[in-house]
């Protein structure tokens, strides 16, 4: 499509790559000053196999310097004919979405396509504001109910990474793929373009990261002891490093005790506890 205004051309060319009626590949959006080729402004759209970074672009009838654009993150506009462009969305909100995710306090996340993972818990400045916590093509997030400073993004080719701060760092998290796999995130293997996953959480109360065990017999060093699990009854393994004795525990029972004793130092005034006798 050509657009002519004064001596200058747009124009919209698509250098389109298909294959078996699919398009792969959308690279180029050109400006042009005058009809030779050589002219030509390259205005990049990069080379993403599956979705179009420019859909259209039209002259504004009330200028001949203004052209607008429209992307998957809204209008552009440009009044140099195409040197510099900016947003031109006033208040119109668009974004495509691979992945969504939301958590048991309100807050939001989104995977977007060429705009990253966006978080909102809504303590910012308004309640439309985002802060990236992953770039590139965001694609399937995850936010935990039961601890909402875990969360989970990624990016192209199963590339995930996971965070404990409600994203403000972040690191890889690699799923255990088989022996033949590429690693992830490389391009051309088998991992897919678009990264999906699911985050399963079991809540269990009596499933705790420490297990308290009292001896209730003598144990020699290097000795195995098996320790049931009070959420599953499964049972865990210990190697004792050091002799564990059924005695080294003393369990305290207040309710045997009727009067904690003190007495005052009249020299210093410090209170002195003297015990709990019944």
């Amino acid at each position: 499509m050509l657009l002519a205004f004064h001596e200058r051309l747009l124009q919209q060319r698509f250098d389109l790559f298909t294959s078996n009626g699919m398009l792969l590949a959308l690279t180029s959006l050109s400006l042009l000053s005058d009809t030779s080729a050589q002219s030509q402004q390259q205005i990049p759209t990069g080379t993403w196999r599956s979705h179009l970074s420019y859909k259209n672009a039209q002259i504004c009838e009330a200028s001949t310097r203004f052209v607008y654009s429209a992307s998957e993150n809204g209008f552009w506009r440009t009044n140099d004919f195409g040197e510099t462009w900016y947003p031109a969305n006033r208040g119109y909100n668009v974004t495509q979405f691979y992945g969504i995710a939301f958590d048991s306090e309100g807050a939001v996340m989104g995977g977007a396509q060429d705009s990253g993972t966006s978080y909102n818990d809504h303590s910012l400045s308004t309640f439309k504001e985002f802060r990236e916590v992953n770039g590139g093509d965001g694609f399937a997030c995850e936010i935990s109910f039961y601890n909402p400073k875990v969360m989970f993004s990624s990016v192209y080719y199963n590339s995930i990474s996971r965070s404990g701060d409600r994203g403000y760092t972040r690191s890889s998290f690699v799923p255990s793929f088989p022996s033949s796999y590429d690693p992830a995130g490389t391009e051309g293997s088998i991992h897919p373009f678009v990264t999906s996953y699911a985050l399963a959480e079991y809540y269990d109360l009596n499933s705790e990261d420490s297990v308290l065990f009292v001896a209730t017999k003598n144990y020699a060093a290097g000795t195995t002891i098996k320790i049931a699990s009070k959420a599953t009854g499964d049972s865990m393994t210990y190697t004792t490093p050091t002799a564990l004795y059924f005695d080294d525990t003393l369990e305290y029972d207040p309710s045997l005790t009727t009067t904690d004793y003190t007495c005052v130092n009249t020299l210093n005034g410090q209170t002195v506890y003297l015990g709990n006798y019944p």
